[in-house]
């Protein structure tokens, strides 16, 4: 049960739960991340995990639409966690454990245990003044999104609801930072309907490859995709 303060918490104990992998369905309603006090300066953050492999979704009930609405499960970095951070660090919402299981032989790697697939969510900054990333994919295996909006909230309120103008976003912050590389036919890292908007870059491609987009946006950012 989420009570709207430090839900992150929560967040991170149903990923504990699931040691091999698992679906975490969010009801509709807001959800308040008021910290990222995890490993990394992250909020929801999936550990090493013994070194198995897992798959762990977050998944709205009802499909996320983002125009004129705030129906269906919103995630929010208060103002509270915005003011914990320092200008000169690195906050992600979601991101995973950097180690990786020893591999067998000169040509032959394993990649990062985790693999992350977000359904039908919103992620909304209290504003874009720290260095902060939505999604952090650099060390998960697979990374794989489905309607999910990433916005700086005053960007939702200029653009939908017609109300201010966006605040002037900071560099570093960033929408979706990709999974470094994918030479994999088994990986699965796409994008399907993935919208950034009032950030600093909306779509970070660091040695990415085999990365499919489909219907993504990059609204009122200073550089859309890099």
């Amino acid at each position: 049960l989420c009570t709207g303060e430090h839900d992150e918490r929560v967040f991170n104990r149903a990923v504990r739960l699931l040691p091999f992998g698992g679906r975490i369905v969010l009801s509709d309603g807001d959800y308040y991340f008021d910290a990222c006090e995890e490993e990394g300066g992250s909020a929801v953050f999936l550990d090493y995990n013994e070194g198995r492999a897992r798959v762990i979704t977050f998944a709205g009930v009802t499909d996320s639409k983002a125009y004129n609405t705030r129906y269906g499960a919103g995630i929010h970095v208060t103002e509270k966690a915005m003011r914990a951070m320092s200008t000169n660090g690195v906050y992600r919402v979601f991101y995973g454990a950097s180690e990786k299981p020893g591999a067998e032989g000169d040509f032959y790697t394993y990649t990062h245990v985790n693999n992350l697939r977000l359904e039908n969510l919103q992620i909304l900054f209290a504003n874009a003044a720290k260095p902060h990333r939505g999604v952090d994919g650099s060390n998960f295996g697979s990374l794989y999104m489905r309607k999910v909006y990433i916005y700086q909230e005053s960007y939702f309120r200029d653009r939908f609801m017609h109300i201010g103008r966006p605040d002037i976003p900071i560099a570093g912050t960033v929408g979706v930072w990709s999974v470094p590389s994918s030479n994999d036919e088994m990986a699965r890292v796409g994008y399907d309907f993935v919208n950034v908007g009032g950030l600093h870059t909306g779509f970070v491609m660091e040695g990415a490859d085999h990365v499919i987009m489909r219907v993504c946006s990059a609204a009122r950012c200073v550089r859309g995709y890099d």
